[in-house]
């Protein structure tokens, strides 16, 4: 359900939003003091993409199975 509030303000509205982010991300936000929602969920989109990007990638595949396949074998060995 979408409930609308006319009497809210674009900067009430943005500091909601950013608080609903996870910490680092929130922090991060906060740092550019967005002035709009938009300018918020774009800073969001750009930190987001900043922390996937310098995360380490797994060498498990999931798609294939493979972490289930190798945790079977190590049961049976």
């Amino acid at each position: 359900m979408n409930i609308r509030v006319k009497d809210i303000s674009q900067e009430h509205r943005t500091d909601v939003s950013i608080r609903t982010l996870n910490d680092n991300i929130q922090h991060e936000v906060h740092l550019w003091e967005p002035d709009s929602l938009e300018k918020a969920f774009r800073l969001e989109i750009k930190m987001e993409r900043k922390i996937m990007e310098t995360r380490k990638p797994t060498t498990h595949n999931y798609n294939d199975g493979s972490v289930v396949a190798l945790a079977f074998h190590n049961l049976q060995g």
